[in-house]
């Protein structure tokens, strides 16, 4: 209690005595929304305190749910001179789980049910940036309490996989440090891990960004290594001349050491661009390709900012898991493709309206193979105060409608 009560004074002593140094400002924000269908219920809310000095900005994020109080982050952010530190830590308040872990392929044990302990503390990260003459290095770590997995993790880690195998007597933690060096167009990522047993090199990712060719071409180059070795390499180049008349093209190549992507991305000054990505594997045999699996394709239109036009088709219901892989969750029970709209227009106090409607369908079993559609948007009310929805129009069963708010201040 007294540690509590030394720490409030000196906070509140800093607010009082600051402002003949410092500029003061305070801020924040607060979001929630509301199942209305099929019961009325919190779906959830978020408060978050932003509180700034100068440079420095220190925030505090409270996240709500129907179970009660779920989550809580603290962020920084400031600068000095040529270095810029940002960091954050989070907690659960209440959540007493239990929480279903998976682990990677290499443990003993795939998955477990673990019971959490609240109040504890879940997960950290701090880097500082280095920045002179073009030329960016960046040191980060994290450090993640198991069995809670970040936020920003699903890129590192397929489907949230706990990078450490479970522990045998008491909980265990992971750490990850990465060092990174960036001189335009030259980039270089260097991962190293420890699950309490000592540090490890993890992964390598280098290569180029746009790196011109000639006539306004560039192209990225990324070579991307683990400790098991070579995993892919991208390659990518924009605005290829095509045919005449403002024509261009962007073109993408992905290679795995066991699959491989393609995407095309056309483009018509004055008119839009409209991007095809194709999702399919190579066939092997031996050391020699044979042919190309195709899985499935996603044409999108964008017709002008937040206003476009996407279809997605895979082509067999055995494979949409294959798609899913590359593109996240996207499809529920039989569902095979989309059709996505996006629209936007001016409201209220210079902001935008905007409205994603998105209409699923099946292979059979309904009028046209219709399964739901999905419409979320976002309308400025005023100049600090926004109402958003949520509707889910199911084929059969209960729909599902939740609405809410985003107030700034």
């Amino acid at each position: 209690m007294k540690m509590r009560i030394l720490l409030v004074s000196w906070v509140l002593l800093l607010i009082v005595c600051t402002p003949a140094l410092a500029q003061i400002t305070i801020g924040g924000m607060f979001e929630a929304q509301m199942d209305i269908l099929p019961d009325v219920s919190l779906k959830e809310a978020s408060l978050t305190l932003t509180f700034g000095i100068s440079s420095w900005t220190i925030s505090s994020t409270s996240t709500f749910g129907a179970t009660g109080f779920t989550n809580q982050e603290f962020a920084i952010h400031g600068e000095l001179g040529p270095f810029q530190l940002n960091g954050g830590m989070a907690f659960n308040p209440a959540d007493h789980g239990p929480i279903v872990i998976n682990f990677h392929e290499g443990c003993p044990t795939q998955s477990a049910s673990v019971s959490l302990a609240p109040p504890e503390y879940k997960w950290s990260w701090f880097a500082l940036d280095f920045t002179m003459f073009g030329f960016t290095l960046t040191g980060r770590l994290e450090h993640w309490a198991y069995p809670y997995i970040p936020k920003w993790a699903n890129p590192y880690y397929k489907d949230y996989m706990w990078p450490c195998c479970e522990p045998e007597q008491t909980p265990s933690s992971y750490m990850l440090y990465l060092f990174s060096a960036k001189a335009p167009p030259f980039f270089l990522d260097l991962r190293f891990a420890d699950c309490c047993s000592g540090i490890t090199f993890s992964d390598l990712t280098l290569g180029f960004d746009d790196l011109s060719l000639c006539c306004g071409v560039a192209f990225d180059l990324k070579f991307y290594f683990t400790k098991a070795g070579f995993q892919y390499v991208l390659f990518e180049v924009q605005n290829v001349p095509f045919i005449c008349c403002g024509f261009a093209l962007d073109f993408a190549v992905k290679f795995t050491v066991s699959g491989k992507e393609v995407s095309i991305k056309p483009k018509w000054v004055g008119v839009g661009q409209v991007c095809v990505q194709v999702y399919g594997d190579v066939e092997m045999e031996g050391a020699s390709i044979i042919g190309i699996e195709v899985y499935g394709y996603k044409i999108r239109c964008d017709l002008a900012p937040c206003n476009y036009v996407e279809f997605l088709t895979v082509l067999a219901p055995e494979v949409v898991y294959k798609v899913e892989e590359i593109i996240g969750d996207v499809f529920e029970d039989a569902e095979t493709e989309y059709a996505k709209f996006g629209i936007c227009g001016k409201g209220c106090c210079g902001s935008e309206y905007t409205v994603d409607a998105t209409v699923f369908f099946g292979p059979s079993g309904s009028l046209f193979g219709f399964t739901r559609v999905v419409v979320d948007m976002e309308v400025p009310l005023l100049a600090n105060f926004s109402f958003t929805s949520s509707f889910t129009l199911p084929n059969a069963g209960t729909p599902e409608m939740s609405m809410g708010f985003i107030f700034r201040f």
